[in-house]
């Protein structure tokens, strides 16, 4: 009886709680602010690039030899570097958060031609986490990876992107609506057999109140963080919301 009793006060303070939400830091380092200075460590492939030039364009993407997003990224990244690689833009793939540095001299070898622009390991002889995690990634409030920076010829940040899984599926309105209706429908039907088996007022209550629960989750998960927490997040599905805690604990962070 008091398990019963502690359940239905817990379910009560869940629904009329208060969720309070600390704002995020406001980041240091902005679109239009002059770029951080370099300060890798070693260099693994390429020419080593102690400053930006003006009259060159820099993309300086953030990385990591566990971040799957990573691996999906570097070919596209790699797209872009052949294609403009004669054309005053030189990319940078800035490793960051690694979690073991000696792997990552064999991650490029066996990515091979489809990582063929410059490399760095970041400085950590002053700061534990990284020089460039903390005066860019940091200074920015990025919490995810691959995050890209594009520095433009005057040496400014002209852009901050963090790699999101693309959803083709967004770009047909017809499939859009199918959708939507057809969770609808699974979500009313699945309901409907559920209260079919247990016809209790009790059983109705506490299934409005998951269903009411997951929707304020999932709307956290893609709205409040972004607007209220961090801006630089984008939500892109779960699976980028489960990326984004675990960049943020890797970190030392919370969200």
């Amino acid at each position: 009886m008091k398990a019963r009793q502690l359940i239905w006060t817990a379910t009560l303070v869940a629904l009329t709680a208060g969720a309070t939400l600390a704002l995020a830091a406001e980041p240091t380092l902005k679109v239009g602010d002059p770029a951080p200075k370099l300060q890798t460590g070693k260099w693994l492939q390429g020419d080593p690039v102690k400053d930006f030039q003006k009259g060159k364009a820099y993309i300086v993407e953030f990385w990591a030899t566990w971040c799957g997003p990573c691996r999906v990224s570097i070919p596209h990244l790699n797209d872009i570097h052949n294609q403009f690689k004669n054309k005053g833009l030189i990319v940078i793939g800035q490793d960051c958060w690694e979690r073991d540095e000696s792997l990552v001299a064999p991650f490029i070898k066996k990515m091979g031609d489809k990582m063929t622009y410059r490399v760095a390991l970041d400085d950590k002889t002053s700061e534990e986490k990284g020089a460039m995690a903390k005066t860019w990634m940091a200074a920015a409030g990025r919490n995810g990876i691959p995050s890209a920076f594009l520095v433009d010829t005057q040496g400014r940040i002209a852009w901050i992107r963090e790699f999101v899984l693309p959803m083709k599926d967004l770009t047909n309105p017809r499939w859009i609506k199918f959708k939507g209706v057809l969770f609808l429908i699974i979500g009313l039907l699945a309901s409907a057999l559920l209260l079919l088996e247990h016809l209790e007022i009790r059983t109705a209550v506490l299934l409005a109140i998951a269903v009411w629960c997951f929707c304020r989750f999932y709307y956290f998960a893609f709205y409040v963080i972004e607007h209220y927490v961090d801006s630089n997040y984008r939500f892109s599905g779960l699976w980028s919301f489960a990326r984004y805690l675990l960049a943020r604990r890797h970190q030392g962070g919370s969200v």
